[in-house]
């Protein structure tokens, strides 16, 4: 539609007694109250601003398609309920059109105009839109009478006021978005282990960095209760890293989900390869559709010095080992897990899992990370890729600290410019030198 110069139409108020009611609508939108409220005060205004207008409601549009009402005013006497349209759902929900209905009787732009004859006589429909232009609700003005209907500058009145209208809206759908964000950052890190585990002669590193508010990557230290154990004298330690497909808030539900269960299981002693076969079955019968989630568990046992390694569909846990030359990058640095490697957890629910049994020597240092650190890409699209990774734990300096440490700045050098795509995590364990 082409916007025309504001004038006033017959059944207008003054000008100086409409540029009042006009910012009495914008005032209405301030303040902290509940968005209906707020909206009701709104149309309270549109009211006085169009004393034509019998009846007036604002329509919400949904995410899911649906148009739920948000406010609604009509003049003393009337009791009829709003009325929608199809069509004008249609043209301004769908399309975002502004539509005028000058008299329904004569107009013939409503394909179902023969539902509202025996209601609405005149109407003025706009879309209300966010910031980039989004249709997120509308604003209907209608007239049951017969006379006083609508005016082309009407409708470019009602059109200029929707626009703070819906920056309203939109501020307060921001602001619960924002709410929600903080609640789940909340409950993720009540997730997240607070303490490190005190193992003697060990020593742990870690690093979580969600691409968004929350991420779709958790890690864990889980002590194994054994009778007569205390929590500072704990033998068996788990340690757990996995990862949603996505990430956001979708995926760190799935995690939530997903981090007790592993819990109970490992607490309760049962064998990494289990937990795994368990917790498969347990997203595959009521997880998300394309929700797929990777999963590593370490166990160490601090008396034997071995570490029990098994995987669903995770990245090849690392270690480096303290012998090696760093000439000699395939000595130093193993790769494990090729034969206990299985699908990622909710693929198929009769998925099997097999552990790898590795020794630790003084000085190892064991590496698990998401695929966030190999995925990490650069200005020009290139990944950090294993191989880079590889050679970077064989350089890093010496101790749990400086080899994540290491790692971490590489991975940042690497991105370095362009903003981070996945969740990383890293998680450094291992035996301290003799």
């Amino acid at each position: 539609m082409t916007s025309a110069p504001i004038t006033w139409s017959s059944a207008s108020k003054h000008p100086a007694e409409a540029l009042k009611a006009i910012l009495d609508v914008v005032r209405a939108l301030g303040g902290g109250a509940d968005l209906g409220e707020v909206l009701s005060r709104a149309l309270d205004g549109l009211m006085d601003v169009f004393p034509q207008a019998e009846r007036g409601f604002i329509v919400m549009a949904e995410d899911d398609g649906s148009f739920p009402l948000a406010a609604y005013r009509r003049r003393q006497g009337h009791t009829s309920a709003p009325t929608l349209s199809r069509t004008i759902q249609d043209r301004v929900l769908r399309k975002g059109e502004a539509v005028l209905i000058k008299d329904i009787t004569v107009d013939k732009i409503l394909g179902d105009e023969g539902s509202l004859v025996s209601t609405i006589r005149s109407a003025i429909c706009v879309p209300l839109r966010s910031h980039d232009c989004k249709t997120i609700g509308m604003v209907q003005l209608d007239r049951l009478g017969d006379s006083d209907h609508f005016q082309e500058q009407d409708l470019d009145l009602l059109a200029a006021l929707a626009l703070p209208i819906g920056m309203v809206v939109v501020n307060d759908r921001l602001l619960k978005e924002q709410a929600s964000w903080a609640a789940a950052r909340e409950i993720q890190r009540a997730l997240l282990p607070r303490v490190q585990p005190q193992i003697p002669g060990y020593t742990f590193w870690e690093c979580y960095r969600p691409a968004q508010v929350v991420g779709g990557d958790l890690y864990d230290y889980i002590p194994v209760e054994e009778a007569g154990s205390s929590s500072n004298g704990m033998q068996r330690w788990a340690v757990t890293l996995g990862d949603v497909a996505g990430k956001g808030m979708p995926a760190a539900l799935v995690m939530a989900g997903i981090c007790p269960e592993v819990r109970h299981l490992v607490r309760a002693r049962v064998t990494p390869v289990d937990v795994l076969s368990q917790v498969n079955r347990h997203v595959y019968d009521h997880g998300v559709a394309g929700r797929f989630v990777t999963l590593v568990i370490t166990m160490i046992d601090s008396r034997t010095h071995e570490l029990t390694i098994a995987t669903a569909g995770h990245p090849h846990v690392l270690i480096r080992r303290a012998g090696g030359l760093v000439e000699e990058i395939g000595g130093l640095v193993e790769e494990i897990g090729c034969d206990g490697t299985g699908l990622p957890l909710g693929v198929s629910r009769d998925a099997t899992y097999r552990a790898t049994l590795v020794p630790l020597q003084p000085g190892d240092v064991v590496v698990l990370f998401s695929d966030g650190v190999t995925d990490a890409m650069d200005q020009k699209g290139q990944c950090f890729g294993l191989d880079r990774l590889r050679i970077n734990l064989a350089e890093a300096p010496t101790g749990v600290a400086g080899v994540g440490e290491s790692i971490l700045a590489a991975v940042r050098d690497h991105f370095a410019g362009r903003s981070q795509f996945d969740d990383i995590t890293i998680v450094c364990f291992g035996r301290d030198p003799s």
